[in-house]
């Protein structure tokens, strides 16, 4: 085929309310599709928010995706299993996207990938959808306490890493690159500081808007863009007393 639709490989697996992708390596794929999900991991006679979709409980486990590139969007949605998952320089038109309404179990990310973690988007309006990320947030809260590292970002050397909501003590970092962020900062910081770059402030602020107590972001290296200007807002965290 001219591309590899990543859900197309999923194979029932007791009933087909279980779709399953595990011990499988996938490797110089140059036209990939992967968008996984969302999935329902509970009984959906206890609560099934979107009919029409005929969402199942979806898993991949112990699996490899090594020097790939997919050709649009990148994302793990919500109620999708990640146990055991290898993406190593695995590229994508913009960045990695993954729900935090993901259950991640040693997900390992290597390369230079932009990778953007965050919990869904919803209006007040939309029932459905807040009923379902109720469910799926108490199915995360139960599941990862038995999980002693959700993800593994040690040699993912990127300047474009923001991760909301997973906890900081989950993730094995290097923390010469990447800075543990907090949403009680948003009453610390003085934001009429032009020493506060804009990126930062997007960031810390992302954290009260989406309602998470905490973050991971990158630290700039010297070849970001806007590396001096960046590095002033980190200065002024340190001067601060949040940053060491």
């Amino acid at each position: 085929p001219d591309f590899l639709d990543i859900k197309n490989e999923f194979v029932e697996k007791e009933n087909s309310d279980f779709l399953i992708l595990e011990n499988r390596e996938f490797k110089n794929q140059k036209q990939m599709i992967f968008d996984i999900g969302p999935g329902i991991p509970w009984d959906k006679n206890i609560y099934n928010p979107f009919p029409k979709l005929k969402l199942t409980n979806i898993e991949i486990a112990d699996c490899t995706f090594s020097n790939c590139k997919v050709i649009s969007l990148f994302a793990i949605r919500s109620g999708v299993s990640v146990k055991n998952l290898l993406l190593d320089n695995v590229k994508c038109s913009d960045v990695l996207t993954i729900s935090t309404g993901a259950l991640l179990d040693n997900l390992v990310i290597k390369g230079k990938a932009g990778l953007w973690i965050k919990p869904d988007s919803y209006a007040k309006t939309e029932f459905e959808k807040i009923e379902y990320n109720r469910h799926i947030s108490n199915w995360i809260s139960n599941e990862q306490e038995k999980i002693d590292c959700m993800l593994n970002i040690l040699e993912l050397d990127s300047d474009d890493v923001e991760i909301l909501g997973i906890p900081i003590h989950k993730i094995a970092y290097n923390p010469e690159k990447y800075l543990p962020i907090y949403s009680e900062w948003n009453d610390i910081i003085d934001w009429n500081s032009s020493r506060v770059s804009p990126l930062l402030k997007i960031c810390i602020k992302r954290l009260k808007t989406f309602d998470v107590p905490y973050g991971l972001i990158s630290i700039p290296s010297k070849k970001h863009k806007h590396y001096f200007q960046e590095m002033e807002g980190f200065n002024y965290l340190k001067e601060v007393g949040l940053m060491e």
